[in-house]
């Protein structure tokens, strides 16, 4: 074995680079937050659309307000 006196050690670099191999993994993660978060949505939907008017009245909310509060309760915004 020779060893090189005077050499420097090689340096290794430990920072994490994008795979080929994450992105099917990153794109599942991406589409199951997406349905999770459209599932939520719709739920808000259909249990916000279930009450009488008389109950949206004491929420303070109107049919047409439904969606849009739906929306910001799961999407923020």
């Amino acid at each position: 074995m020779t060893t090189l006196v005077g050499a420097a050690p090689r340096r290794t670099f430990s920072f994490a680079l994008p795979t080929l191999a994450e992105a099917p993994t990153r794109a599942f993660r991406a589409w199951r937050e997406a349905s999770a978060r459209r599932a939520a949505y719709r739920r808000t939907c259909f249990e916000l659309g279930g009450l009488t008017d008389r109950e949206l009245d004491d929420l303070g909310l109107t049919r047409w307000e439904i969606d849009a509060v739906a929306r910001r309760a799961v999407y923020g915004a």
